[in-house]
């Protein structure tokens, strides 16, 4: 991996997107990414290791960094990683997973190549549009969240990296941070049409007044299509305040699926960090 980032360093990719997709068949035993050694005698590391510190935990410090500076370059080249991987134990996904989450990449596990699993999602993966014949991705992607006065923006979880903007308004940053917060602007990387991205906004006054108060969001993304060419498409979408007593309109305006997708999403990042 660090080889194949090299090399699209050096040939100066940083202005246009390029992606890396990386087929493992089996754990890292060499190098600075190495998650075991090549004695048959040791097991790669389970859950169970890592929470009682075992002797076969030794390498996952240093490879997990290893692995985030890996993302860190690849963010910086505009590099998109992609994990295709094909086994029946372990790999290190652990250690490797800041290369695909912070440049936008996937990643597909199966125990086999030839799982039909793997088979569609790599068809998939190679998907053309049937209208111009370009492939359904994009590269170097950016988004900037603009919010009226009324709600602050705690931050966003998924395939995201806070941007810190200096020139970003103090009025619509929230003190309360979730997932990556602090900011109202975030790196993406690699787009497709499915990529989901929950983000989270604070009341900024509690007590709504008895009229319906409209609040303002818009979404600004920014990416290099496939074809090569920068696009920017805004989104910008209006929602009634109402008053926390009135359960019948709080009811109707409620999405039960998404609130429990959202929750979910926020409790996972609170066990990690």
């Amino acid at each position: 991996m660090s080889v194949a980032v090299g090399l699209l360093e050096a040939a100066g990719g940083a202005s246009r997107g390029s992606r890396i997709v990386n087929l493992i068949g089996g754990a890292a035993t060499f190098g600075h990414g190495k998650v075991i050694d090549e004695n048959l005698q040791n097991k790669i590391r389970s859950h169970m290791d890592i929470q009682k510190e075992r002797d076969n935990t030794k390498f996952l410090k240093a490879a997990t960094k290893f692995f985030q500076e890996l993302a860190l370059r690849a963010q910086k080249a505009g590099i998109v990683m992609d994990l295709f991987v094909s086994a029946l134990d372990q790999v290190g996904v652990l250690e490797m997973k800041a290369v695909f989450e912070q440049t936008g990449g996937f990643y597909v596990m199966t125990d086999s190549y030839g799982n039909p699993v793997f088979k569609e999602s790599f068809r998939k993966f190679f998907e053309v549009a049937e209208e111009d014949g370009e492939l359904k991705m994009g590269f170097l992607g950016e988004l900037k969240l603009l919010a009226s006065k009324e709600v602050k923006i705690q931050g966003a979880i998924g395939q995201v990296t806070a941007i810190k903007d200096k020139t970003a308004a103090a009025h619509m940053i929230a003190d309360t941070e979730v997932g990556a917060g602090q900011t109202n602007k975030w790196y993406l990387g690699g787009l497709d049409r499915n990529k989901t991205i929950a983000f989270y906004l604070d009341i900024v006054n509690q007590v709504v007044s008895p009229q319906h108060i409209k609040v303002h969001l818009q979404f600004q993304t920014t990416y290099q299509h496939s074809n090569g060419t920068r696009r920017l498409r805004v989104t910008t979408c209006q929602r009634l305040m109402t008053p926390g007593e009135n359960y019948r309109e709080l009811a109707y305006g409620f999405d039960q699926e998404t609130a429990a997708i959202l929750t979910s999403r926020q409790a996972i990042t609170n066990l990690q960090g």
